[in-house]
C-alpha cells in the first residue's frame, strides 16, 4: 500500500494530479520557487480574498425561464457528450471510462484526507478499494492511462472549455509517467508494478 499510495508519489492519486494539470506552460510566466515564506504569503492572500468575497452581496436565486438562452449552451454540452459516445461506442465499452472515474475519486480521497474530512485509515481504505476496482476492469498502467485520457476528453468536451489543450497535457503527462526518467521526476509508473487483485477489501 505504501508503494501505491504513500507520500513518495501516491501513484494513482498523485499521478492523476499530474495528469490534471491544465496550465499552458508556454504562455505563462515562470512561477517563483514555492518557499515556506511564499506559502505563508499565499495563505494570507487567500484569507484576504475570502474576506473580500464575504463582503459581496449574495445574488438571489432565480429559476431559468423556458426560453432562457443559457439552456442552449447546456444543450450544446450534452450534444458534444452524446456525439463522443456515438463516435466511440462500437470500439469501447462504457467501463473504459473507469480509469478517469477512479483517478478523480482517488484525488478526492487524497484531498479529503488533507482537509481532515476523513481519517488516514479511511483514505487508505478508499484508495485500496479503488485500486481493486481498477485491476478488475483494467490490466496495466498503459490501459489505465488510455482510460483516463479517454474520460478526460469526454469531460472537457461536456465542459466546453480547453478540450484540445487538455488532451495534449494528459497525453504528455501519461507519457512522462510511463516512460520518463527518474532524474526528471518522471516515470513513476515504471517504479511501481500494476497492483494485483486481492480478496481482502476495505471494511468500515
Amino acid at each position: 500500500m505504501n508503494q501505491l499510495f504513500g507520500e513518495d508519489m501516491g501513484i494513482i492519486s498523485a499521478a492523476m494530479e499530474t495528469l490534471a494539470m491544465e496550465e499552458d506552460e508556454d504562455d505563462e510566466e515562470e512561477e517563483p520557487e514555492l518557499t515556506l515564506a511564499l506559502e505563508q504569503e499565499l495563505y494570507r492572500v487567500l484569507e484576504e480574498k475570502l474576506a473580500w468575497l464575504d463582503t459581496l452581496p449574495e445574488p438571489e436565486s432565480v429559476p431559468y425561464a423556458k426560453n432562457d438562452p443559457r439552456w442552449s449552451r447546456f444543450g450544446k454540452s450534452i450534444c458534444r457528450g452524446w456525439r463522443f459516445v456515438q463516435h466511440f461506442k462500437s470500439r469501447y465499452r462504457p467501463e473504459f471510462l473507469l480509469g478517469w472515474d477512479i483517478g478523480r475519486a482517488a484525488m478526492l480521497a487524497r484531498w479529503g484526507r488533507y482537509l481532515g474530512w476523513i481519517t488516514e485509515g479511511e483514505a487508505v481504505g478508499i484508495l485500496w478499494e479503488l485500486s481493486q476496482k481498477a485491476v478488475q476492469e483494467l490490466h496495466s498502467w498503459r490501459e489505465f492511462a488510455r482510460s483516463y485520457i479517454f474520460g478526460g476528453l469526454m469531460w472537457k468536451l461536456i465542459c466546453g472549455d480547453g478540450a484540445a489543450s487538455y488532451l495534449g497535457y494528459l497525453a504528455d503527462a501519461a507519457t512522462d509517467l510511463l516512460t520518463g526518467s527518474a532524474e526528471e521526476d518522471e516515470g513513476q509508473w515504471r517504479e511501481c508494478p500494476w497492483p494485483e487483485a486481492r480478496r481482502i477489501g476495505f471494511r468500515v
